[in-house]
Formats: C-alpha cells, sequence, structure tokens
C-alpha cells in the first residue's frame, strides 16, 4: 500500500497520522498493486474501531468471503459496508468480467426506397448503424444495378465498390450510409422488390415502393405489417347487396346486371353508392304501390323521386368520370399507404432484406373495362329513365284517379 495524499508517514507498513490541538480528524488516500484477493483483518485494540467500506468498480466482480457486511446498498449504490470486532476477517477475491461474445456491429434502421419508372427502377437505400471498433460494413447491390452515388456520414467518395458489392470503413460510432442506385425493369404482372444483402442482421426495416402512375394495382403482398387492397373486399359487399335486393325482386336488374352495376358504384363513396340503388329500387316499387301512393301529394312524391333522380344519374357520372379520366380507387390503406406510395414495416430481419411483391396491370386494362362499363351503362340508363317516365305517369295517375273519386255528383 503507497500512501499518495494526506498529512500522515507510513512506515514499514504502519501508516503515523498526528492529531493537532481541536482535530478529531485526519483523511489519507493510498493506492495499491493490483491483486486477485485482498484480505482484512481487525486487530485487538482498545483504543480504535474500525469501519471497512468496499465498491467494487462496473468492470470486475467482487466475492467475499468471512463476515457479512451490514450494509450491501448504500445510497442507492453498490457498496459493502463493515463495523468489525477485534479479530473479524474479509477476504474479497476480484475477478475481471469476460465479455460475453457478440456482434460488433448494430443496425439501428434501414429504408429501401423503389421507385417504378416506365424502363427503370431507381432505388435508394438509408441505413442508420453503431459499430463497437472499427469494422466494415458490405452492401450488395441488385444484379446489373447502375450506382448513382452513396454518402458516409454526409461525405461521398468513402465506399469501395467491387462489382455489385460495396463496402465502408467505419470507426467506432453511429454512422449514416445513404445508397443509390439504378436498374432496367420492365414491368411484369407480379413485381418484387430487388433484392439488397447486408453482412449484418438489421431492424426497424422500412421498405418503401412508389408505383409507376401508368399501372393499375390489383393485390400487394409478402409482409404482414404493410397496405392493404380493400378494393376487392367493397366490391364482394356492393355485390351481395346487389343480388339480393335482385332476389327480393326490388332491383329491377338482372344477376349479371347487378354485379356490373356493383362494379361502377363501388369506385364512388360507401355513404353515396347506395343513392342510385334505392333509386333504381324505386322505379320498381313506385309501379306496384300505385294503390297507396294514390293517397299522397302527387307533388311531394315527384319533387322526391326527381331529385333522386337527378342525384343518381349525377353519381352515374361521377363513376364513369372515375373509371375513365381519374385514377382508379382502389382503396389502399395500411401503415400510411395509399396508391402512390406503399409502405411495409419489419422490426427484426436476416441480412438480405425481406421483398414485398405487387400485382398490377398496365393502366389501359382499367380504362378499357370502364369504358365497356361506360356503354353498358348508357344503355342501361336509357332503359331506366324509362322506367322512371313511366313511374312519373303512375304517380300522377293515382292523384287523377283519387280526384275522381272524391269529386261531388252533379246528378
Amino acid at each position: 500500500e503507497r500512501v499518495t495524499t494526506g498529512s500522515v508517514t507510513s512506515e514499514g507498513g504502519v501508516v503515523s497520522a498526528r492529531f493537532g490541538i481541536g482535530v478529531s480528524t485526519v483523511n489519507y488516500t493510498s493506492s495499491l498493486a493490483a491483486f486477485e484477493e485482498l484480505k482484512l483483518v481487525s486487530k485487538p485494540s482498545q483504543q480504535l474501531s474500525e469501519v471497512w467500506t468496499t465498491e467494487c468498480s462496473p468492470f470486475v466482480v467482487c466475492d467475499v468471503e468471512g463476515l457479512a457486511p451490514t450494509f450491501s446498498v448504500t445510497e442507492g449504490r453498490d457498496r459493502s459496508i463493515w463495523y468489525p470486532f477485534p479479530g473479524d476477517e474479509v477476504r474479497i477475491q476480484l475477478k475481471p468480467l469476460v465479455g460475453s461474445p457478440g456482434e460488433t456491429l448494430t443496425v439501428d434502421s434501414v429504408q429501401h426506397v423503389s421507385s417504378w419508372g416506365s424502363t427503370m427502377l431507381g432505388g435508394a437505400i438509408d441505413v442508420q448503424l453503431r459499430a463497437t471498433q472499427q469494422s466494415t460494413f458490405n452492401l450488395s447491390l441488385p444484379p446489373g444495378s447502375r450506382l448513382k452515388g452513396t454518402t458516409l456520414d454526409g461525405q461521398s467518395g468513402r465506399e469501395v465498390m467491387q462489382d455489385n458489392a460495396l463496402s465502408f470503413l467505419l470507426a467506432p460510432g453511429a454512422h449514416a450510409i445513404n445508397v443509390g442506385y439504378e436498374v432496367d425493369w420492365q414491368a411484369q404482372l407480379r413485381e418484387v422488390v430487388p433484392s439488397i444483402t447486408v453482412d449484418a442482421p438489421t431492424n426497424n426495416l422500412t421498405v418503401v415502393v412508389r408505383p409507376s402512375a401508368d399501372r393499375w394495382l390489383l393485390w400487394v403482398g409478402g409482409l404482414q405489417w404493410g397496405p392493404a387492397v380493400l378494393f376487392w373486399a367493397k366490391l364482394v359487399f356492393v355485390a351481395a347487396i346487389s343480388l339480393f335486393l335482385v332476389r327480393i325482386n326490388a332491383l329491377p336488374l338482372s344477376r349479371v346486371s347487378a354485379v356490373l352495376l356493383s362494379i361502377g358504384l363501388t369506385t364512388l363513396p360507401t355513404y353515396l353508392l347506395l343513392i342510385p340503388l334505392a333509386w333504381l329500387v324505386s322505379l320498381n316499387l313506385l309501379p306496384r304501390c300505385r294503390d297507396r301512393l294514390a293517397w299522397c301529394k302527387p307533388m311531394a312524391i315527384s319533387v322526391v323521386f326527381g331529385g333522386l333522380t337527378l342525384v343518381s344519374l349525377t353519381l352515374l357520372y361521377e363513376a364513369v368520370r372515375f373509371g375513365l379520366v381519374i385514377q382508379p380507387p382502389m382503396l389502399i390503406v395500411g401503415n400510411q399507404s395509399n396508391a402512390e406510395v406503399l409502405r411495409w414495416y419489419v422490426d427484426h430481419a436476416t441480412s438480405t432484406l425481406p421483398q414485398p411483391w405487387v400485382i398490377s396491370l398496365p393502366m389501359w386494362c382499367w380504362r378499357a373495362m370502364m369504358l365497356l362499363w361506360s356503354t353498358w351503362l348508357a344503355v342501361s340508363v336509357v332503359s331506366w329513365l324509362r322506367k322512371a317516365l313511366r313511374a312519373f305517369q303512375t304517380i300522377h295517375h293515382g292523384a287523377s284517379k283519387i280526384a275522381e273519386a272524391t269529386a261531388p255528383d252533379n246528378a
């Protein structure tokens, strides 16, 4: 033991402290060479009482044998305190902590953005990672890709590229890597996000797809947490309602016509698509209820029916406009996704980044289908307007009969 500070003297392993008049405390510090075991022994003395306090570094493990400490935690710290009697002893064995094997590179987050073009696919990769020691981070691009640019912590030209593999030399600490690439691309029915490989497991992975505006998205999948296409579920719902109304003879349509009508109505908001259905049901029910309507005011019924007709025709026109002019409303929702941006999220992945897929068709397929539907709708609307005219006649004819029945007898 070697005294380092304090007004004491040390000789032969004994410390001598001199107390002046009125002085009750003398402090000093000392140091010991590295050791594996420390032995504390309380020697018999009638003039001294001892208090032992030990605190182990976070980098060592202290195994205590002998007298149990009076306190093992003091002021929230792992600090042991003994109040020994003469002859008590404590042995403290020090064992350095052995580091557990683990990764020296941690990928905190990865975002892979894939943008569709007409003949080219552009990609951008953003990686946030930490290194505990100097190491190399490797990233492999899709086959046939061309590098557009890279940055490491905002500085370009710090990568080494061989074929499609990129290597970045990382110093200990946090880093941000940005990589841009492009690859020749031809749209197909089922498209898969290009394969990207890194040499470490990834966390908080986001895959973003920006589809081309000339593609009609039909379905998406590949990962659990991502977008969903609700158009088909809505179509089944509207078709089920239409077929049910046909089955109970409330809708003046065949089953095939009911399904065709459902295709166009699905493009409308849910709270509006019921209005054309109500109008078509009224075309079928007004002639049947002629006698009951005879006692109602014909002007009020005419105004309500006329307004329902105009609103229904306007909504059918909007359905045609949606189909022929505007992008198809495929109702893509989930994880902040829409028809222009598809987002998937994975909390943990292996070195190969997940590859969601998208099923799509050329936009002209949707336009052609809606053009055929619009032609069918135009022919059907002519027939429906004839029925609407007969419904108006039914309303006024019933009112005329009531007027004749209630007129006074001149005889």
